[in-house]
């Protein structure tokens, strides 16, 4: 297995889809990826993630929650604070098979933006030839 470190800062909107559910959808600030996911909330502050991390041209990982997400008021008017802890679960291309972990920790703003800044570590098959 081949351990991938990662830091990422993303960037994107929040759209109310249903009660109590936000669909996101984000794009690196620094580096090429994409992020769909979506917040189930059971309350005002606590929330189930799941979602897609994409890479054009190397894969996909998709992720989970692995307990419930937090979204709290921060000092600042119009601000919401969130963190979660993300279970990496499979992928597609370079990420097949790939397990690990995400912590995201993100702000929100009132009319939907979201800053997203995420530290990943992933762990993935390595071909057969790369392992001798």
């Amino acid at each position: 297995m081949r351990q991938i470190v990662y830091t990422r800062r993303l960037g994107g909107r929040l759209i109310a889809v249903g009660p109590g559910v936000l669909d996101a959808s984000l794009a690196g600030l620094d580096e090429p990826a994409t992020v769909t996911a979506q917040l189930s909330f059971a309350d005002e502050r606590s929330f189930e993630l799941t979602g897609t991390v994409r890479i054009e041209g190397v894969g996909s990982v998709r992720f989970r929650t692995l307990d419930a997400g937090r979204l709290d008021p921060a000092r600042e008017l119009g601000v919401r604070l969130g963190t979660a802890m993300l279970e990496v679960c499979g992928g597609t291309g370079q990420f097949d098979g790939a397990y690990g972990r995400i912590t995201s920790n993100f702000v929100v703003r009132d009319d939907g933006e979201i800053t997203d800044h995420q530290l990943g570590v992933v762990f993935v098959a390595v071909p057969a030839k790369e392992e001798l």
